[in-house]
């Protein structure tokens, strides 16, 4: 996607495995840095995208935003609300960008349920969204306590950033359950949100799961629904389902599009725009808020 992207350079890659790093430079013609204080120390090295496990994201978050780069981070931005205030208040000192790389929020999809529900659907009532899958064969630090691993950060944020997404106001946690297989980390849960406008977000998520990633939401005036909402390959034809007050149903086709550079391409125009670059970091301190409020609930 940052090759694809007409706004961005892939200026390198650095990476613990040499063989792994030298293999994607030459895949895409950049340099391989041997450490990460190497790359950061490059003057042609504006922006980090960071893609570590979401337990190193703090630490190597900081010595990014340190070095005077931009942080584009992998979600989840980190495993506490308190560590992401800190890589906010840190990005907010030194002028520089904070992004957390929810790559939906970008789709032509998603910008057009956003624009029914802002004029067709009326007062919103409720969100449904679940997001569950399968185990990876390798499922990595997904599994390790120490690296940030689980479902919650790995694929409950991204139900609850698509409900913070839709709903203004901090929510309250009704309900929350956050549950455990006795490995070491948590496999799946469900929530229920209140936001101050009375919107209801009912939320599911999980490991260990058939593939499922649907939305469902219910208004004043009419009701959406949609699937594959988070993720999508590029041969599917993403569509919204608007169902109107009898309950008729009218399916619209929506553009294809790679949801990565969509993001990338919105990350970068937000750079030297303080008021853009507040209300991502805002919405990553937010995020983090929501996500420990229901994983205290476990």
């Amino acid at each position: 996607a940052i090759a694809e992207c007409s706004v961005t350079t892939l200026a390198g890659v650095t990476t613990r495995n040499p063989e792994i790093g030298g293999a994607l430079a030459a895949q895409f013609g950049t340099r391989y840095f041997e450490t990460p204080a190497e790359m950061l120390a490059s003057p042609e090295v504006d922006i980090v995208y960071l893609s570590t496990p979401i337990g190193l994201h703090s630490s190597q978050g900081l010595d990014v935003l340190s070095a005077g780069k931009h942080l584009w981070c992998e979600k989840s931005l980190t495993s506490s609300a308190e560590a992401t205030r800190l890589l906010a208040s840190q990005a907010s000192a030194r002028g520089l960008g904070l992004c957390e790389a929810f790559m939906y929020l970008y789709h032509p999809q998603w910008r057009r349920l956003q624009h029914l529900v802002n004029y067709e659907v009326g007062t919103l009532h409720s969100i449904s969204a679940r997001f569950t899958m399968p185990w990876p064969k390798e499922p990595g630090f997904r599994r390790s306590p120490e690296l940030g691993g689980g479902a919650l950060l790995d694929v409950g944020c991204y139900p609850v950033s698509l409900a913070l997404a839709l709903a203004a106001g901090d929510p309250m946690v009704l309900t929350a359950a956050v549950r455990s297989d006795g490995g070491g980390v948590d496999v799946d849960g469900h929530a229920t949100l209140r936001f101050p406008s009375g919107t209801l977000a009912q939320l599911e998520w999980g490991f260990g799961r058939a593939y499922l990633n649907d939305l469902a939401i219910s208004g004043e005036r009419a009701s959406l629904s949609a699937d594959r909402v988070f993720s999508k390959s590029g041969a599917q034809q993403p569509t919204i389902e608007m169902g109107d007050m009898h309950g008729n149903r009218r399916p619209e086709n929506i553009e294809q599009r790679n949801a990565f550079v969509a993001m990338l391409e919105a990350f970068a125009a937000s750079l030297g725009d303080e008021p853009a670059m507040e209300r991502l970091r805002a919405q990553a301190v937010r995020q983090a808020v929501t996500l420990e409020r229901i994983g205290l609930m476990r």
